[in-house]
């Protein structure tokens, strides 16, 4: 369901629950470009600027908006702005970098590591378990990989004892493993 909680002059805060940005080429394949997690704030775009890119709900996403022109005349949101772009921007380069450089088991250790990390930032992690509503579907759109291929990946990371996944939930069996593997220390 593509979530329509965006006009086009806001900044939106996400309170509660996942979706993705997402650009939809030509023939009907998707690219997740990001996930929008809590904690996460944005500037809506209008639907005309950019009719292939969507936002869609993952999950329930309960939010907050203010017009843009508000973010002027109180600092400390246009604060929180700028330094939410800073964060989206080193998120967006390391996507780069997963994608042109990475194997799909690094690929998929680093976004689950990405993901603790925000997760944990948000309170919403209970130590080595987050949550993942994402579908296998949403991960290979993410990731540049096939559905098929995320199934074996994480099968083989299971397998090796680096996680462990049940009811939309990911356990780390052995994180700094994880973060060895993909050069995050």
């Amino acid at each position: 369901m593509t979530a329509a909680f965006m006009d086009t002059s806001s900044v939106v805060l996400i309170l509660e629950g996942w979706a993705h940005r997402s650009y939809l080429l030509p023939d009907g394949r998707r690219q997740i470009t990001e996930l929008l997690l809590p904690g996460d704030m944005l500037v809506s775009a209008s639907a005309s600027d950019s009719p292939d890119v969507s936002i869609t709900a993952i999950t329930a996403v309960t939010h907050c908006s203010f017009p843009v022109s508000s973010v002027k005349d109180r600092p400390g949101l246009a604060q929180a702005l700028r330094a939410s772009r800073t964060v989206e921007e080193a998120r967006l380069r390391r996507q780069i970098v997963r994608l042109g450089r990475l194997d799909a088991m690094e690929r998929i250790a680093d976004w689950l590591l990405e993901l603790y990390d925000r997760l944990e930032a948000s309170g919403s992690c209970f130590g080595e378990t987050m949550p993942l509503p994402a579908t296998q579907e949403i991960m290979a759109d993410t990731l540049g990989l096939t559905s098929v291929h995320v199934n074996r990946t994480l099968g083989a990371l299971r397998h090796d004892n680096l996680i462990s996944m049940q009811s939309g939930r990911v356990v780390f069996l052995d994180r700094d493993r994880c973060r060895s593997m993909v050069g995050r220390g």
